[in-house]
Parts: C-alpha cells; sequence; structure tokens
C-alpha cells in the first residue's frame, strides 16, 4: 500500500529560493499548458493529451523561457499532469472547468518523482535530500519502512515548508483483543469513558479567542489583495498555529478556526488497550449528518459504517480503526472543524 509520511522542513536563504522559483514555474506552466489546450480546442476543435502538453513544455516553452531549465524537470512534468487530471474531471466527474492559478493562492506545492536515489531521507543527521536542494534540514518524528515513490512539497500561508514522502510500504493491523470500552462526550468534562476516567475539559480557547475575534474583525475591514490586507492575515495564521502548539500538547486538538476537533490524546491511549469504542448514537448520527452534508465527505461515512459491529440501546460499536481513519481524513478539511465543536 502506498502510504504518505509529512514531515516539516527548515530550508536555508538558498534553497528558500529555490523552492520559490519551483512554485512559480510550476504555476507558469500549469496556466500556459492550459491556455495552450484551451486554444487548440477552440481553433481546430482538437483533443490534446497531457502527453502533447509534455512536449509543447520541452519544446517551445523551454526554448522561449531558459529559466524552466533551472527547475526540476519531474516538477513541470506533475504540474502538467495534475491540469491534464482537473481537465479530465471537466468531463467525466461533472466538475467546473480548470481555472488558472494565482500567486496569491495560500497554498503552494509541487512534486517529484524518486528516480536514481534523488529522494532519500536520513534519520541519523535528521536531513532529507530533495532535487536541486541537496540536504534539507527536517523535523523527522518517525520513521518508516519501504520504497519511496515521491515526495511533495508544500508552503503554508504560515510560511512554513513541509515534505511529503510517498512510501510503498505494507500495512500492519493493530493487535485485536477482547477488551472494549466507552466514550461519553461532555460538556463539563471532555469525555468519561465507561471504566470511570475522566478526562478534563481545558477550555484553553475561550482565553485567546478575543485576541483571534478581533483579528478577524480588522480583517474584514481590509481591502482585498492590498498589503495591509496580507498583513493581518498573516497574523491570523500565525496567531491561529500558536493554538494548534499549545493545545495539542495538552490533548485536545484543534484546527485552524480554534475549534475542538478531536480527542486525539484520547483515542491514542484507548487504542493500545482496545479495538473497540462506544460512543453514543445520537451523537454518532449527527457525526454522520454532518459529514453528509459535506459533499466531499460521502466516502468518510463509508468508512465509518464498514466499522459498525453491534447495536445496541441508544449507543453504536464501532472498529477503532474505521473511527479514528475517518476522524483523521475529517480533520484535513479545516471547515469542517463545527461538526466536531457541536459533538464535544
Amino acid at each position: 500500500m502506498l502510504k504518505a509520511y509529512k514531515y516539516r522542513i527548515y530550508p536555508n536563504s538558498e534553497q528558500r529560493i529555490q523552492i520559490a522559483k519551483t512554485f512559480g514555474c510550476c504555476r507558469f506552466v500549469y496556466n500556459q499548458t492550459l491556455a495552450y489546450r484551451k486554444e487548440i480546442y477552440e481553433k481546430e476543435k482538437k483533443s490534446v493529451s497531457k502527453t502533447d502538453c509534455n512536449n509543447y513544455c520541452n519544446r517551445e516553452l523551454k526554448k522561449d523561457y531558459e529559466w524552466l531549465k533551472e527547475i526540476d524537470k519531474f516538477a513541470l512534468t506533475n504540474a502538467i499532469y495534475n491540469m491534464d487530471a482537473a481537465y479530465q474531471k471537466f468531463f467525466k466527474e461533472h466538475a467546473g472547468y480548470p481555472k488558472f492559478k494565482s500567486k496569491h493562492d495560500n497554498h503552494k506545492s509541487y512534486t517529484t518523482n524518486f528516480t536514481n536515489g534523488n529522494i532519500a531521507v536520513d534519520f541519523e543527521t535528521g536531513k532529507i535530500k530533495l532535487p536541486k536542494l541537496k540536504a534539507v534540514k527536517a523535523r523527522l518524528h518517525r520513521e518508516y519502512s519501504g520504497q519511496i515513490k515521491s515526495a511533495t512539497v508544500s508552503q503554508v500561508s504560515s510560511e512554513k515548508y513541509y515534505v511529503s514522502i510517498l512510501v510503498e510500504t505494507e500495512h500492519k493491523e493493530l493487535a485485536h483483543t477482547n477488551h472494549n470500552i466507552g466514550i461519553d462526550l461532555g460538556i463539563k468534562d471532555l469525555c468519561i469513558t465507561s471504566d470511570g476516567k475522566v478526562y478534563e475539559n481545558l477550555k484553553i480557547i475561550k482565553k485567546y479567542e478575543k485576541q483571534l475575534v478581533k483579528l478577524q474583525r480588522q480583517l474584514s475591514h481590509k481591502g482585498k489583495r492590498s498589503k495591509n490586507y496580507y498583513k493581518t492575515k498573516k497574523k491570523i495564521v500565525l496567531w491561529s498555529s500558536f493554538f494548534v502548539t499549545l493545545v495539542a500538547k495538552k490533548i485536545v486538538l484543534i484546527n485552524l478556526c480554534c475549534r475542538p476537533c478531536f480527542i486525539w490524546g484520547s483515542i491514542t491511549i484507548i487504542t493500545v488497550w482496545t479495538n473497540m469504542i462506544i460512543i453514543n448514537v445520537c451523537k454518532f448520527f449527527y457525526l454522520l449528518i454532518e459529514c453528509f452534508l459535506c459533499c466531499k465527505l460521502i466516502q468518510i461515512c463509508a468508512f465509518i459504517l464498514q466499522g459498525i459491529e453491534i447495536t445496541l440501546h441508544r449507543c453504536i460499536v464501532v472498529r477503532i480503526s474505521c473511527f479514528a481513519h475517518a476522524l483523521c481524513h475529517i480533520y484535513r478539511f479545516a471547515e469542517f472543524g463545527k461538526c466536531f465543536g457541536r459533538i464535544l
């Protein structure tokens, strides 16, 4: 199976310049090939394949714009393939027509492929080898075993850099036990387990929520895409990331909207002792409805439904692997944090 391991990297000034160039060139090639494909279809009514777009980039764009040769070729090829995937979705999945990329996007990334050992992770020295960047300092908080397939370098709005290493590895199931446990999520207490253990509700958010509201109010009065707009937006992102760092150390994990999402520490402790959890049926189906209303998360509902074992009176038994897997997928979408706040 393919599994991704995401690490934070700390590039130096030269590496940051090279990463910024790669972001810009990938965006440029994406827009140019999309415009080329659109122009050919309007004039000649012909469909252009991703191979033709790649040849157009290598034979024409790189001749007219020599600075494209400074960038990793796999990053440009993957940008063309991403454009082709978006173009195919327009016809097959009834998605909208692909839009041209803007340099004002908050999330920037590019993907490069593994070949001849150009990507390597050294856990002893704490560095990752990447094409055109050489060795980059990284925080390698967990190890893996398997063959590297690709690496995706990204930069978030808080100006932090990350790399996601895609590895082909074997799936290892958790050990099955006969010990089951129930969880009741409350308001006064964060949760209470069936064995009587109580987790305190820290309510850290209220202490800093006023400052975040003040910054968001200031942002609403700024002109969009102005310098002051981006300055205030950066403050909000940094303040939100401060929330995540602070609260994650105290069991509760929150998203960028600063709302409680997921009892990560509690679930982690419980998975050591059991492979089943029991939650209130009303809150369970409320979560399911919230996920279903978000069209992108219909597949995640299936993960939870696959984990249902037994239906009891006002409670439901779910395999911990399916439930935790679904919650991890939902957490990736920051805008869906509200449903967890209601459940808690």
